[in-house]
């Protein structure tokens, strides 16, 4: 990495360098720093069931009634969140055998809590990035979620193209205040309260 590094702060003449991970969380911020991130969709799993079902939901309700709406919708995905912490450490707890008050269970716990938030955060983003592809005109057929098209378009309703790219970047924010180690309850509550919403 700090080879490449090099390599990046001083490329050849005439040189694009592009670079595709999976993981972009595990790269070292000294290279992340000197890079422009552009998140594409297409080839992610989808978040386990019922969980992803369940937190469409909730993004399809939208956040109606200002601030208020706002926090509820936080508080109902904060207390999905919750209720994945809960079967993870049941699941763990079935298939391990390791002793629940101990170090080890509490890591395989810690990580597969991790994966799993991670695909819900990726279902997230796609519902914002569907919100963009609705506010630049394409069609339902465009739409990873075309299920809730409805839902979408009541969402990017009134939203510019800015204030829609905006709601991206936000769910990459809230992907970073995650690795911080941040509080689930905190951060989805920032997230959902600067949401932009159309006028």
């Amino acid at each position: 990495a700090n080879a490449f590094l090099k390599t990046l702060e001083e490329p050849p003449p005439r040189t694009l360098i592009l670079m595709v991970s999976d993981v972009p969380h595990e790269m070292l911020p000294t290279i992340l720093s000197r890079c422009q991130r552009v998140t594409v969709s297409g080839g992610e799993s989808p978040a386990p069931e019922p969980w992803r079902s369940r937190l469409l939901g909730v993004l399809a309700a939208g956040c109606g009634g200002g601030a208020i709406g706002r926090l509820g919708a936080a508080a109902r995905v904060a207390a999905l969140f919750g209720e994945i912490q809960a079967a993870v450490e049941e699941e763990v707890e079935a298939s391990s055998g390791d002793d629940p008050e101990g170090d080890v269970f509490k890591a395989r716990v810690s990580a597969r809590y991790l994966e799993v938030r991670r695909t819900l955060l990726q279902e997230i983003m796609t519902w914002q990035r569907d919100v963009l592809a609705v506010v630049t005109g394409l069609p339902d057929d465009a739409l990873r979620n075309r299920d809730h098209a409805a839902a979408l378009r009541r969402e990017a309703k009134g939203l510019d193209y800015s204030e829609a790219l905006d709601r991206v970047r936000r769910v990459e924010e809230m992907d970073r205040q995650f690795q911080r180690n941040l509080s689930d309850a905190s951060v989805l509550s920032a997230f959902f309260r600067g949401l932009p919403t159309g006028t």
